[in-house]
């Protein structure tokens, strides 16, 4: 348990000190003294415009639309992914306990050697144990739940 909690407030801080950085914000605005122009109206002949082809849903969006039809109340937040070698990482946490999915690139070292490991290594803390699914690791400490949470994960 005390694994536990050191991961998470070290996972917390990483998160803390990626969102210090960056953007103020402000948005830019025209100045009194420009003018907007209006897009110009296409005539006729011209053809209409494809639209652009839908993006397959994230695996994390995925997972959260299967916990939304299952009914599931829960909270998501970002993890630092990159403190356990993945490219993303979220955290489903609910009332009975969590998820940590994780998304790692696929073939990458960082994959090979927590599944060789049996699960994400976090410096100072050793090996979380996962379940795997392709390129997807997720760390699971739920006290109920558990099959029908691990069925939808295995689906993704």
């Amino acid at each position: 348990m005390k694994k536990a909690l050191a991961f998470i407030l070290a996972l917390m801080l990483a998160l803390a000190l990626a969102g210090c950085g960056g953007e103020t914000g402000n948005t830019p605005s025209a100045s009194p003294t420009e003018s907007i122009q209006a897009e110009p109206t296409p005539s006729p002949e011209a053809p209409e415009s494809t639209p652009e082809p839908e993006q397959e849903a994230t695996p994390f969006e995925q997972f959260s639309n299967g916990l939304d039809q299952l009914g599931y109340q829960y909270e998501s937040t970002v993890m630092g992914a990159e403190l356990v070698g993945a490219k993303a990482g979220q955290k489903y946490t609910f009332d009975f306990g969590k998820i940590e999915i994780y998304q790692f690139e696929d073939g990458s070292e960082a994959l090979e050697k927590a599944v060789s490991d049996g699960g994400v290594t976090l410096e100072w803390f050793g090996v979380f144990p996962c379940e795997f699914n392709g390129n997807l690791a997720a760390i699971v400490e739920l006290s109920e739940n558990e099959e029908a949470i691990l069925n939808l994960f295995n689906s993704l």
